[in-house]
């Protein structure tokens, strides 16, 4: 009869263990935007931007408008993003979150990207897995 509880038991752990298991990898999850996190991948993926751009100036996060996360061999972030020029020149500085944005409406760029970024914390490594970037629509007021 012991042996009968102790079999039922684990059983019902195991089925317990793995759906919760299930439940959690792969899942997304809702995001918000002002985390910590959040804000250091977008600006990862910025910089990634920047490296990779033929814009002499360089580019800022504006707004986060995070979407979710996906644990998978790490977390995905899936990220939109709006993204600014400003007035610094690539090479003039290491930290762009200084830098002002331009602020005259002939000289105003901004983008509005699309950033999958894995981070996988316990290898203390960031990567953007997919990224695209549009021009965001000027309003034009009548």
């Amino acid at each position: 009869m012991a042996n009968f509880w102790l079999c039922l038991s684990v059983i019902l752990f195991s089925s317990v263990l793995f759906s919760s298991a299930d439940s959690l990898v792969g899942d997304s999850e809702k995001i918000d935007s002002s985390l910590p996190d959040v804000q250091t991948v977008a600006s990862y993926a910025v910089n990634l931007f920047n490296e990779k751009s033929e814009y002499e100036f360089l580019f800022k996060v504006v707004k986060v408008i995070a979407k979710e996360t996906k644990v998978i061999a790490g977390k995905i972030y899936n990220l939109d993003v709006e993204i600014g020029k400003t007035q610094c020149k690539k090479g003039s500085t290491g930290n762009v979150a200084s830098c002002a944005l331009v602020d005259t409406s002939e000289q105003r760029v901004t983008f509005q990207c699309k950033f999958y970024v894995l981070e996988q914390a316990w290898h203390n490594e960031i990567s953007v897995l997919e990224s695209s970037c549009k021009p965001a629509r000027l309003l034009t007021i009548y």
